[in-house]
């Protein structure tokens, strides 16, 4: 038997001598064991970054979805608060119905009409009023107000020029604020046909709970 110096070589089929023992074995050992271990480092590093882009993936699905919630549950209050103040907002006469004169109820239907808290326009001064009421001049451009618009339409057999006028009325039950400039807004209206009106009442508060509006026809223009 060779001394345990001069042993053959089991990989390479040589002596190795002064090695002390199969140094061609142990040395690809170690390098398939080396190749092997950062086969399997890299393996792992591969599945902790598919890992970690799934995981980024999901946080961000996940505060997208809770921007959607938060954004949804303002929109959704915000649209309940502006419903309850527009429901809550009584209307005389309601959309639909005849405006009246006094007493009397008329033939000119209020198709709909809109409430809004604004300002008084630049052009509130242009044009003149037929009944000059020193009271109704106490305004300008800018001063806050209540903005009233909307369609009328005309049942009459008839043309006629409609004034339309209004009255506003705070928590209380108090009429507040006056119209600027003129009593009442004239619009000419054919016979079944409709006409759009828009009034402006001086009024710097933003606690009106009812309007009512009213009209009376003539055949002529103001004077």
């Amino acid at each position: 038997m060779p001394p345990a110096s001069s042993r053959r070589s089991v990989t390479s089929g040589r002596w190795c001598d002064g090695c002390g023992g199969r140094d061609g074995a142990d040395e690809a050992l170690s390098e398939q064991h080396l190749y092997d271990r950062k086969k399997s480092d890299c393996q792992k590093i591969k599945k902790w970054e598919q890992g970690g882009d799934k995981m980024q993936l999901k946080t961000c699905i996940a505060i997208l979805v809770i921007i959607g919630v938060f954004v949804g549950s303002v929109w959704f209050w915000y649209s309940e608060k502006n419903t309850s103040e527009k429901t809550s907002l009584v209307r005389t006469p309601p959309e639909g119905e005849y405006l009246s004169s006094g007493e009397e109820e008329t033939k000119v239907v209020l198709v709909d009409s809109n409430f809004s808290y604004g300002i008084l326009p630049s052009d509130i001064n242009e044009g003149g009023c037929p009944i000059w009421v020193d009271e109704l001049q106490n305004f300008k451009p800018g001063d806050a107000c209540i903005i009233i618009n909307g369609t009328i339409r005309n049942e009459y057999d008839k043309d006629y020029y409609i004034c339309i006028s209004a009255k506003i009325y705070d928590k209380e039950g108090t009429s507040v604020g006056y119209m600027v400039k003129c009593p009442f807004v004239t619009t000419f209206v054919d016979s079944m046909d409709t006409g759009f009106f828009e009034l402006y009442i001086k009024y710097d508060k933003q606690n009106i709970v009812r309007y009512d509006l009213f009209n009376w026809i003539s055949e002529y223009p103001p004077p």
